[in-house]
């Protein structure tokens, strides 16, 4: 997950987009910061003594841009905190 970010959009909003089967995206917002900080965790290690200080990413067609932050994304929007607040709380005990 990332921290923090700044010089890109962390998270781009793809509604109005076509899936690969050719409908409307609705509701899609893709996390770009996060996969990013997720692809560099593989790269650098960091469940024990093979990590790396810092992995470069390059080769993105991403825009830079003068913004910094990460914005939020309300939980009933999102697919994983969607399905952790609809779930039966019994399926977890």
């Amino acid at each position: 997950m990332a921290i923090g970010c700044a010089g890109m959009h962390a998270v781009t909003d793809e509604v109005g987009n076509r899936d690969l089967f050719g409908r409307e995206l609705t509701v899609t917002k893709k996390a770009i910061a996060d996969n990013l900080a997720s692809a560099a965790e593989l790269v650098m290690g960091g469940e024990a003594d093979e990590s790396m200080p810092a992995a470069v990413i390059q080769g993105l067609s991403l825009t830079v841009c003068e913004v910094s932050g990460i914005p939020d994304i309300a939980a009933e929007d999102c697919l994983f905190m969607g399905a952790a607040l609809n779930a039966n709380s019994a399926t977890f005990k």
